[in-house]
């Protein structure tokens, strides 16, 4: 979820998913632990990297309440497919902003706001199968991978379209 966009909010369920992680690492002294995979931040300057405190997968909490939603991007692969599984589970029981009919998905809030159109390429996690960009509605929300160039289209993935 989005809080601080170009001074943008996605609205309510950012605002909730940021308390709720203000909430799980409000313990001071606690150490956490980051796990980083190919790229230490995005685009934007932010950080990148799966959080852990007392073992606990903070990111993947967050995907199974449903206040974030599976966002794999290529070449990094780790927890996709859990992801995956939580972010459907969140979908079928309505959790957090999947009980908002008019949710607007972090990265699509993210396009809108800079004016951008979908340019990755959108692959399946289950069927391996990726099509080009402008075709993400081809994949449901809980099995996106996003490639954000046809070279970093590897095997097992394909191009389909």
């Amino acid at each position: 979820q989005e809080t601080h966009f170009y001074g943008k909010s996605q609205g309510q369920w950012a605002e909730e998913a940021a308390r709720v992680m203000k909430d799980e690492l409000a313990t001071e002294g606690t150490p956490v632990t980051l796990e980083f995979g190919s790229e230490f931040c995005d685009s934007h300057g932010r950080i990148l990297a799966h959080l852990f405190r007392k073992g606990l997968h903070i990111n993947a909490e967050m995907v199974k309440r449903g206040l974030a939603v599976n966002y794999c991007v290529a070449p990094d692969f780790a927890y996709c497919e859990d992801f995956s599984r939580y972010t459907q589970n969140a979908i079928s029981k309505k959790l957090g902003m999947f009980s908002d009919k008019a949710v607007e998905l972090p990265y699509d809030f993210r396009r809108r706001i800079e004016g951008k159109p979908q340019r990755s390429y959108v692959g399946n996690i289950q069927t391996k199968e990726v099509h080009s960009p402008g075709h993400e509605e081809s994949v449901p929300v809980a099995d996106r991978v996003f490639f954000f160039s046809k070279e970093l289209v590897q095997a097992p993935y394909r191009i389909v379209d």
